[in-house]
């Protein structure tokens, strides 16, 4: 008989995915940060934007990842380290970033309208012009961050 197949759900695409496919969820997240960073040197020529919209990254490692433009919208975020990373101009409307690390997270632009951020570590993160219309920062902490309008929240 064959070998036998086993099957999970998969967390960044509908439906079911083998387990014994060639690429780890790691490994396809590579992939696709490099096509975003090939799509970011070109303005918008070459490769595709990342879109990671109803993503399930939770307790991803994107430490410092270039995601400046990302679909991040109403994907699940929740305790991800973002540190560093940069998120400017990134749609994350609707995400679930709680307990999320996004200190000193790029966060200049970003749409968070709706989102989660109870909990989340925003130290010394940079929210210039972002929107934040409608978003949960229950607990969040805001030590050192500048604010949409540009203040130093203390």
């Amino acid at each position: 008989m064959g070998s036998a197949k086993s099957w999970r759900r998969g967390p960044w695409w509908r439906g079911w995915t083998d387990t014994t496919a060639e690429q780890t969820i790691e490994q396809k997240l590579n992939d696709l940060l490099a096509a975003h960073a090939e799509w970011l040197k070109s303005e918008g020529n070459a490769r595709t934007r990342l879109n990671l919209e109803r993503a399930n990254l939770t307790d991803a490692n994107l430490a410092r990842a270039t995601l400046f433009g990302a679909n991040l919208a109403r994907a699940s975020l929740y305790g991800a380290n973002l540190y560093g990373a940069s998120l400017d101009s990134a749609d994350m409307t609707g995400a679930n970033l709680s307990g999320a690390i996004l200190e000193v997270a790029d966060l200049r632009g970003a749409r968070l309208v709706e989102a989660n951020l109870t909990g989340a570590d925003m130290k010394r993160a940079n929210l210039s012009g972002a929107n934040l219309t409608g978003v949960d920062l229950t607990g969040a902490i805001l030590t050192g961050a500048t604010m949409p309008d540009g203040t130093v929240h203390k």
